[in-house]
């Protein structure tokens, strides 16, 4: 009866040891999963953050270009206002240009006719002395030589 016992015992003991493995083998296999569970816990957590910041950084672009486009419309607008003030501007010196180039001829016409008149007038003068003078000496007297009034028969 003893040696039965003792191989009860020896098979009890196997199993015994066999299903503390077992436990010890469960506990690694658990310990493994706590540790990916936790690693995956942390990834989420940081995956989640970064996708925070990719939402934040999408928001900020999106208020950007927003932003951009707001810009842009007013600097169309004042472009447009811009032009326009050119356009006007440039009317402006044409008109001017034209009102001097007349202005010009005007002062250039009366001078030449100024000049005209008086030189008609000093020719006109000439001609009335000398017509005076040919007149009371009878002979005509002209800037180079002198002639006779009369003609000689």
């Amino acid at each position: 009866m003893a040696e039965l016992s003792s191989s009860r015992l020896d098979g009890r003991r196997d199993k015994l040891r066999d299903a503390r493995a077992s436990a010890v083998a469960e506990g690694a296999r658990v310990a493994k999963l706590d540790g990916e569970l936790t690693a995956n816990a942390n990834q989420s957590a940081k995956l989640e953050a970064e996708l925070m910041a990719a939402r934040d950084l999408v928001a900020a672009l999106k208020k950007s270009i927003k932003s951009s486009r707001k810009r842009k419309e007013k600097l169309r607008d004042r472009r447009k206002d811009a032009r326009k003030g050119f356009a006007k501007a440039q009317q402006r010196a044409t008109s001017a240009e034209r009102r001097y180039d007349k202005a010009m001829l005007a002062d250039m016409v009366a001078r030449e006719k100024q000049h005209d008149l008086a030189r008609h007038t000093t020719e006109q003068v000439a001609v009335t002395t000398a017509a005076a003078t040919t007149q009371r000496t009878g002979v005509a007297k002209t800037g180079r030589s002198v002639t006779r009034a009369t003609p000689r028969a």
